[in-house]
């Protein structure tokens, strides 16, 4: 019995000296592998957020144009809204290349006129200078601008003597001349100094109570949902009247043309070039038996934002004739505009495609 109980003895003897063992050898290793040095977690890539363009925003002095504080010209007290015949006789243009912002409408036919809006005294020649519609006086009010022109259809210049526009008109204002180098009614043309030395005789009010167009950006990406957009055309109902816009990625801007060729500001000796392209689609009508249109740009509307290659879906309001056209992103926001020259081009919404 004896001799049967130490060999139970030491049967437990080994089993309890195995396990021990084993879970020496087993720590051992677990410590081995803690002391073993860890392969670093494998980041998430993320994607490089976009450089900021390198624009100071707090350094805007134009707000319609985003020109900063150290721009070559003044700012204007009260911008200056120009009335530009757009015929192949009337092209090359001089001056529009320095405009901060540029409206396109159709008048007769498919002839368009270009109002272009100047907040800043930029030197040299402005024209050709042509005459005023109706629709002309809604954007010079929205804008309480000066209204520049050389005489006009009837019922605009009685709207302009009835509302007491600031109209600065060539049969009646000192400020402007006519060149040799082309035949009336194509050769009227102008200087800011000198619309705004002829508004202070007027004793117009030197002060605009429009602060600027709309706000400014900084950033490259103007939306998430953004299409890339390298041309518009617009045809504006014709073959002789057909408008592309053109990007340069080089420059982030589009290079506009006309019927194909460049649109030309040969008082600058450069080509026209839109930071910023609004094309804003209203309605028209014929009113007379000359062909003259009625726009609707009181209401609201579609429309396209395009800039730096993309393109967003927008929506427009415009509450009455002073009141400003408001122009939101899909989230009901306004939009907010590159530095540079914006093109607001108004036309129905089968006159335009983009590429």
């Amino acid at each position: 019995m004896a001799k049967y109980s130490n060999r139970l003895y030491l049967i437990f003897t080994l089993f309890v000296f195995a396990l021990i063992f084993t879970w020496s050898i087993a720590g051992c290793g677990g410590e081995e592998e803690t002391d073993k040095e860890k392969e670093p977690d494998k980041e998430v890539e993320k994607e490089e957020p976009k450089e900021d363009k390198d624009v100071n925003l707090d350094a805007i002095e134009c707000h319609f144009c985003g020109a900063e504080e150290d721009h070559e010209y003044d700012v204007l007290s009260r911008p200056i809204l120009v009335t530009y015949g757009n015929s192949s006789d009337e092209r090359p243009h001089s001056g529009i290349s320095e405009a901060c912002v540029v409206y396109e409408l159709r008048v007769e036919g498919s002839h368009t006129r270009l109002l272009a809006l100047f907040n800043k005294d930029v030197p040299g020649d402005i024209g050709n200078v042509r005459s005023a519609r109706l629709d002309f006086i809604t954007l010079a009010l929205e804008n309480d601008s000066y209204y520049v022109h050389v005489g006009g259809h009837q019922a605009a210049l009685n709207e302009i003597n009835r509302i007491g526009l600031s109209s600065l008109n060539e049969f009646r204002h000192a400020g402007f001349w006519r060149s040799d180098d082309r035949g009336a009614p194509y050769n009227v043309y102008t200087e800011i100094s000198q619309l705004v030395d002829s508004a202070d005789s007027r004793g117009y009010s030197e002060d605009g109570e429009r602060e600027g167009l709309l706000d400014f950006r900084d950033e490259e990406s103007m939306s998430n949902s953004s299409e890339e957009v390298s041309e518009v055309q617009i045809n504006y109902g014709s073959n002789f009247n057909v408008i592309n816009y053109e990007y340069q990625e080089d420059e982030g801007v589009y290079l506009r043309k006309v019927d194909n060729e460049p649109h030309l500001d040969r008082e600058h000796d450069q080509e026209v070039k839109a930071s910023n392209i609004i094309i804003q689609y209203a309605n028209s009508r014929t009113i007379d038996d000359e062909g003259r249109r009625d726009i609707d740009l009181v209401g609201n509307g579609e429309g396209m934002y395009i800039s730096k290659g993309e393109m967003i879906p927008i929506t427009w309001e415009k509450e009455c004739e002073e009141a400003k056209t408001k122009f939101y992103d899909e989230n009901g926001d306004e939009i907010n505009l590159y530095p540079g020259q914006t093109w607001i081009n108004v036309v129905e919404e089968d006159k335009v495609t983009v590429e």
